[in-house]
């Protein structure tokens, strides 16, 4: 609540956005399902960007550092076109809180959930995979959450 807010989707991942054409040739990027839009602390969206595109496998989870570098980056360099001139460190401590939240509060839950063979999921039909490699890419997400918690509590130290 106490980082500078901003609007948000609140749902961002690549399954909610889709690649466009305008009528003048231009690509549009265009988001999905705005059921949960509203306020949020900046950096939040990214964080979710990060962890869905990652926990849905859109994304590799082992190239999970690569994929925030970019999404980082790209979201710092709109707030910046956007005429934004706060300091980096709250949009990283948004996007770090987010992530922890997103990955290492959800995500054990959601495995328990998903992976038990008991619960009639199809993992399969559902993430492309065998149960084993979605957890092992869990796994991944699970350890890449808590760094970004290590560091969120790092930074609201500092800030």
């Amino acid at each position: 609540d106490q980082l500078p807010q901003v609007l948000c989707h609140n749902d961002s991942h690549r399954r909610n956005l889709l690649w466009s054409v305008t009528e003048s040739g231009d690509p549009e990027l265009i988001m999905l399902d705005w059921a949960f839009c509203g306020p949020g602390g900046v950096g939040m969206d990214i964080g979710d960007l990060v962890a869905a595109s990652t926990y849905f496998f859109d994304s590799d989870p082992a190239k999970v550092g690569e994929l925030e570098r970019i999404i980082f980056a790209g979201y710092l360099a709109g707030l910046r076109h956007a005429g934004w001139a706060g300091d980096e460190r709250l949009v990283r401590l948004g996007y770090t809180i987010s992530v922890a939240l997103r990955l290492g509060v959800t995500l054990p839950g959601w495995a328990a959930v998903m992976l038990d063979p008991a619960s009639g999921v199809n993992v399969a039909a559902m993430y492309g995979r065998s149960a084993e490699e979605v957890l092992a890419g869990w796994v991944t997400l699970a350890e890449f959450s808590l760094d970004r918690a290590d560091e969120a509590r790092q930074l609201m130290a500092k800030l």
